[in-house]
């Protein structure tokens, strides 16, 4: 009975592991498909951010709101959601980072 668990546990790792699953997701995830288009192809293609920030390095944050469903209850109870874009001093998204409240 023990070694049986042991095999359905490495079995399960294995599954795990071998489909792409994260247990523990990076919020700051660089997979983004915006992440390497320009400035103005963000801007066109999601409209004027909410606000923008200096990011510190010359820079320039654009940040977007949002709402978004979550869980069961979601049509229900939406939840804010904000997506911030970073942006180089060349102009390009080098990454995106997505969260809600």
């Amino acid at each position: 009975m023990r070694k049986s668990l042991v095999v359905l546990a490495l079995v399960l790792g294995v599954f795990v592991l071998g489909s792409g699953v994260s247990l523990f997701a990076d919020p700051m995830s660089t997979t983004d498909p915006q992440v390497g288009i320009t400035r103005d192809a963000l801007v066109q293609s999601l409209g004027q951010p909410a606000s923008t920030a200096s990011d510190g390095n010359g820079g320039t944050i654009l940040v977007y709101l949002s709402m978004e469903a979550i869980g069961a209850e979601s049509p229900w109870a939406p939840n804010p959601a904000t997506d911030q874009y970073y942006v180089d001093a060349s102009g390009k998204v080098f990454m995106h980072r997505h969260s809600v409240e």
